[in-house]
């Protein structure tokens, strides 16, 4: 038998013509396709109900631990260090009043002991004034009575000299002994004006001897340099031997019992938590009775965990807010405080709060009634929902607030509304759908919320 030659050129005609009959049988052989009309019956999709939650609104910014107080130690006094803790070190941990620095107080001592005598000698000569005044004035009264009498002497001899029973010299002698009086008795009127002032003048360099006393006894103490609170220790600027002088820096030290953190919250988002805060403190209460009043009032709560180790959390308080809109960000300050972050310190696993680390803060209020819905399903702010008669509708919400996997909106008209969870596609506004009820996604939105409504 003779094989078929595809090759052949006599052969292609016949080929091309039993192509074209075989591909006409298959389309004449296909059933016709039916179409199903879905215009009236609508598309396949689910929903959940709408409902009220009472929500307490958070919104979620960053921030970098900052030590509550920052001490920089510097030298009051000059001299030479003899004696330096053996722990004053970058990264120790030390108690309050623990000395660290003593300073050579041997010329301090000195001084101290010669103010001591000076203020000795400024009290003993100040009460010898005063009873040099005291005994002036006892004096000033009997020469008034010895001029009295002086007078009544020389009006008698004065008489019996004119009566020419005396002499004239007994008659000189009398006003001479009256002159005498009236000069004692100018004297101490004198010095009546002038003791006081004296007296005052001495007080005054009491006071003088008693401030440089005690400069001298605060330059003794400050030889000796303390802990001012229980710390932590970041940088040592002098060792033991060293000559220091006044301002010289000694060390830095922070506070572990506090920490700050300034949370960072965008602008937008701010503004619409706080819309969501009622108060009705004024602008004059904020002025007397300060931020943190005000904050009670709005009854704010925070917590704070580190990024990376977000399961570990801190319990904030909300010190102030901040004075300034960040230029570059955007975004508003919210200063916290997280107390004795040290007593709860779980090696592995809870770590001490240090200065530098990341943190997360989230920011909450009060709760109160929102309508919520997840938040995958709002696009653009827009939600889609079916209506009474089972055609799909677009709501704009109006100033919503994301949090976490949803968003709140207190828009209470749309409280049993359809929401529809279901991705259509196309997703016509006016088009009809079919629903039923979408039971995972209401179960996991009562699980987002904890299970209360």
């Amino acid at each position: 038998m003779k094989k078929w030659n595809f090759r052949s050129k006599r052969n292609l005609p016949i080929a091309v013509i039993c192509g074209v009959i075989a591909v006409a049988t298959v389309f004449k052989l296909k059933p016709d396709m039916e179409h199903v009309e879905l215009a009236g019956r609508g598309q396949d999709a689910q929903y959940i109900p709408l409902q009220s939650f009472s929500v307490r609104p958070e919104i979620t910014g960053f921030g970098r631990i900052q030590p509550n107080i920052k001490f920089s130690s510097l030298a009051e006094v000059s001299g030479k260090v003899v004696y330096f803790h053996p722990k004053l070190e970058k990264g120790e941990l030390l108690p309050e009043g623990v000395v660290l620095l003593k300073i050579d107080d041997s010329t301090y001592q000195l001084q101290v002991a010669q103010g001591e005598a000076e203020v000795a000698a400024a009290e003993i000569n100040l009460a010898e004034k005063k009873i040099a005044l005291s005994n002036n004035l006892k004096d000033l009264e009997l020469s008034r009575k010895k001029l009295v009498l002086a007078e009544s002497e020389y009006r008698r001899i004065q008489g019996l000299y004119k009566s020419k029973h005396v002499s004239p010299s007994t008659l000189d002698q009398a006003k001479q002994n009256l002159l005498s009086k009236q000069q004692a008795l100018q004297q101490y009127q004198n010095k009546k004006t002038l003791l006081p002032m004296e007296v005052k003048a001495l007080e005054a360099q009491l006071d003088v001897a008693q401030t440089n006393l005690s400069k001298n006894k605060l330059d003794l103490e400050n030889t000796v340099v303390t802990m001012p609170f229980m710390g932590r220790i970041h940088s040592v600027s002098v060792e033991e031997g060293q000559w220091v002088s006044v301002g010289a820096s000694l060390f830095n030290a922070s506070d572990i019992r506090k920490v700050q953190i300034n949370g960072q919250f965008p602008l937008a988002q701010f503004k619409q938590f706080t819309g969501l805060l009622s108060s009705e403190f004024s602008l004059s209460q904020l002025n007397e009775q300060g931020m943190q009043t005000f904050i009670d009032e709005l009854n704010l709560s925070a917590q704070v965990s580190l990024l990376g180790d977000e399961n570990v959390i801190w319990k904030a308080d909300v010190e102030r807010f901040s004075d300034e809109i960040d230029p570059q960000t955007q975004t508003v300050g919210v200063i916290l405080s997280v107390s004795e972050s040290y007593r709860t310190i779980d090696m592995g696993n809870r770590p001490p709060l240090l200065t530098g680390m990341r943190a997360k803060v989230d920011l909450f209020g009060k709760a109160q009634p929102f309508v919520v819905i997840p938040r995958h399903l709002v696009h653009n702010s827009d939600i889609l929902v079916a209506d009474g008669e089972m055609a799909l509708s677009r709501i704009h919400l109006t100033a919503p607030l994301a949090q976490n996997n949803v968003v709140l909106t207190q828009n209470f008209s749309l409280v049993n509304q359809k929401l529809i969870t279901s991705d259509l596609f196309p997703a016509i506004e006016g088009s009809k759908v079919q629903i039923r009820l979408d039971q995972v996604m209401n179960d996991q939105l009562q699980t987002w919320l904890g299970g209360g409504k």
